[in-house]
């Protein structure tokens, strides 16, 4: 079986440890695999380096319309008709490729829907191929369509005729995908994200000097910086024995923003750092993994790997994250509007060397359970090749 999982994304993170995960980890050896990414996708160097090396094709496509015209409402609008006008040379160059590779199997792997405008166009093109649905796999919230945006609508209706149905990372992402009204009754599925680490996991304590507070995120508003450095001002009245490290991917007005956000009393205790392929080392050594998000957070990947390595979690109820971590088992699960009480339960993990541990040893076992690589993969391949 040849199979295409067609991804358009423009952030390198979890969606790419995703992607490598599912892929490396398929089940069915027989099959070829083939991913088709987009030229201006920031991952593809990471995704290049483990697909390759599993004998995986990747091939890079392009957007066609990749065109910077700013923010302004005016420029917006350009935008749009730009999509609208690009989309059948879009539908064409994607058919033209689907008809070369021959696949017999597709699924789009998206951050959420809509997703970008080539894998829609992709829908189209594929429909003019094949007999076989694909699934639409989506890793973010779901928004309503603006009642204004005819073109919009128009797709939404088409694509719920020609896809099979829809997969996501949790039930409370999944049940955003309702807020499109044509696919209420369409077929739905939900898959926890996995990860596959080779190690065994260390749990010895280690002797510190200071304690090593860390973040993995993008540098978007959503993810709760500020929320972050406003807790860390409060722990740092009671402790000051710390540093926080962040890693994500941003341009370089995210980053800007982030960092001016940064208070003085805290320029050096906190360190932005671009996104990294291999975070297992990182948070190896780090002591408390701290999960701030503020919304559209459906899955967290990075409280995934913070439990595989067997690190406490100081995390916000936001979205899918209550799904991945049970409160005061294996972290802390606080208000995304309480600040206080999430710098409360970090300096609690701070001064209880056992109590870190014993949640880190929860936290590795509940991932050994629920969220490895390989029974995701299995699953999916369940829905794909059925």
């Amino acid at each position: 079986m040849k199979i295409c999982f067609f991804l358009e994304n423009n952030k390198a993170g979890g969606l790419d440890t995703f992607v490598k995960n599912l892929l490396i980890y398929w089940p069915n050896r027989n099959d070829e695999l083939v991913l088709f990414s987009n030229s201006n996708h920031p991952g593809n160097k990471f995704l290049k380096a483990f697909l390759l090396k599993n004998k995986i094709k990747i091939y890079i496509y392009e957007t066609l319309d990749n065109i910077d015209i700013g923010k302004s409402i005016q420029n917006k609008i350009f935008r749009y008709l730009i999509n609208i006008i690009f989309f059948n040379k879009k539908i064409n160059y994607f058919y033209e490729l689907f008809k070369k590779n021959k696949f017999d199997r597709l699924i789009f792997i998206q951050g959420g829907y809509p997703g970008g405008q080539s894998s829609n166009a992709a829908i189209f093109a594929w429909d003019k191929i094949s007999e076989n649905k694909p699934w639409f796999n989506f890793h973010n919230f779901v928004s309503k369509t603006r009642r204004w945006d005819l073109f919009r609508l128009f797709l939404n209706f088409k694509i719920s005729q020609k896809v099979r149905g829809f997969i996501s990372v949790s039930r409370v992402c999944l049940h955003s995908i309702n807020n499109i009204n044509f696919f209420k009754k369409m077929s739905k599925n939900f898959i926890y994200n996995g990860i596959e680490y080779n190690y065994s996991q260390n749990l010895k304590k280690k002797i510190n000097k200071n304690i090593f507070l860390l973040m993995l995120g993008v540098y978007e508003e959503r993810k709760g910086h500020k929320f972050l450095f406003d807790s860390l001002l409060k722990l740092n009245k009671k402790y000051k024995n710390f540093k926080c490290e962040i890693y994500g991917d941003g341009n370089i007005h995210e980053i800007y923003t982030v960092k001016k956000n940064i208070p003085k009393e805290l320029k050096n205790k906190i360190f932005l750092n671009k996104h990294v392929s291999n975070v297992k080392k990182i948070i190896k050594k780090s002591d408390i993994v701290l999960v701030p998000s503020q919304k559209l957070e459906s899955f967290g990947y990075s409280a995934l790997e913070a439990m595989a390595c067997g690190k406490p979690l100081v995390s916000t109820n936001c979205g899918g994250l209550t799904e991945l971590i049970k409160n005061n088992i294996n972290g802390y699960i606080i208000n995304k509007n309480n600040i206080t009480g999430f710098s409360e339960k970090i300096y609690k993990l701070i001064v209880n060397k056992e109590l870190r541990y014993k949640m880190g040893k929860e936290g590795y076992r509940r991932y050994n359970k629920f969220f490895r690589a390989k029974s995701m993969s299995k699953k999916y391949a369940k829905l794909i090749l059925s």
